[in-house]
């Protein structure tokens, strides 16, 4: 608590959680309701008195609940998500107007979009604003008032998505970075898929080989791979839960996160040339010493190239869920 104390206070606050003297900076606290609180929930009242000092107002209600989530967003996988949860059920146990429920959430939403780049939010901002922006046009009351009641409605909608299903990518691991059996499935997908991309890009019946060695130069080129299955992942992530890590927004972002991924897509990698290798083999074409050589006809083998790359796509498609 650093400079601040405690007082537990037995009886007389009602269902005031806690108070704090703004010179003195000592919090009490309501100890039958706080003993019933998780420990988050116990933290978040605290940093919520804090915020009323830091800020030095006793009624300003919004920059101390303000206050309490920006301290706690980053401190852990899903911290903002968590914190928000837990300050909206102290909320509710103390009958406070959906008015400042509604400031919870547009302050969670300002924190997930500026600082960890959350684009779901920052649309969710700008249609509140856009609403903002109406009321204040000297319309009249009613229709004022059915923006209002709008906007409630919307984060009475987003208060019930904010816990929604999660997206596939982070079943089982809610931060998405841990390497588990299901990431590793969706990433070999993934891998697939980019097989197949690779071949609808460099299939040709205007080379010998039918392309194959463009395939396996553009399998070689792992900056565009990482980029391709990246892309693929992308339905994996997307999930209606505006707190969701904003990692997976961009390539970059996404491996420098999941640190183990480019390591395993280098280690499959040999399997989906393997594949492609192999349904040339299928479709008329020979090896010897690496490279290919047609048992058909020319024209023959160039027809098959593209009934190859058909295939391949059906074959090795990312499941998108």
């Amino acid at each position: 608590m650093g400079d601040f104390t405690m007082e537990y206070v037995e009886n007389g606050m009602g269902k005031n959680p806690a108070s704090v003297n703004l010179d003195t900076k000592v919090i009490k606290v309501n100890a039958p309701l706080f003993k019933t609180y998780t420990p988050l929930q116990k933290n978040v009242v605290l940093l919520h008195e804090k915020g009323h000092v830091h800020y030095d107002t006793v009624d300003n209600e919004e920059w101390a609940d303000r206050f309490a989530l920006e301290l706690l967003a980053g401190s852990e996988p899903q911290s903002l998500r968590k914190s928000v949860d837990a300050l909206l059920g102290v909320l509710a146990s103390c009958e406070i107007p959906e008015s400042r429920k509604k400031a919870v959430i547009i302050s969670a939403l300002r924190i997930d979009a500026e600082r960890f780049g959350n684009e779901h939010a920052r649309q969710l901002l700008d249609e509140l604003e856009k609403e903002a922006r109406v009321a204040n046009c000297g319309v009249t009351v009613a229709a004022v008032t059915a923006i209002v009641m709008a906007a409630i409605a919307l984060i009475g909608l987003l208060q019930q998505t904010i816990f929604g299903k999660r997206a596939e990518w982070f079943v089982g691991d809610m931060g998405g970075k841990k390497k588990n059996q299901r990431k590793i499935t969706f990433i070999e997908q993934a891998c697939d898929s980019v097989g197949a991309k690779a071949i609808k890009l460099k299939a040709s019946s205007a080379d010998e080989d039918g392309g194959y060695s463009a395939i396996i130069a553009q399998l070689d080129n792992e900056s565009w791979v990482f980029n391709e299955v990246h892309a693929a992942l992308y339905p994996a992530f997307k999930d209606n839960n505006i707190f969701s890590p904003a990692f997976f927004r961009s390539a970059s972002k996404f491996y420098k996160n999941v640190s183990w991924a480019k390591d395993y897509i280098r280690e499959y990698l040999p399997t989906v040339k393997q594949n492609v290798r192999d349904e040339y083999v299928k479709r008329g074409y020979q090896f010897k010493n690496e490279e290919i050589q047609t048992s058909s006809s020319t024209s023959s083998s160039r027809n098959l190239v593209f009934i190859i790359a058909a295939l391949l796509v059906v074959v090795f498609l990312f499941k998108r869920k």
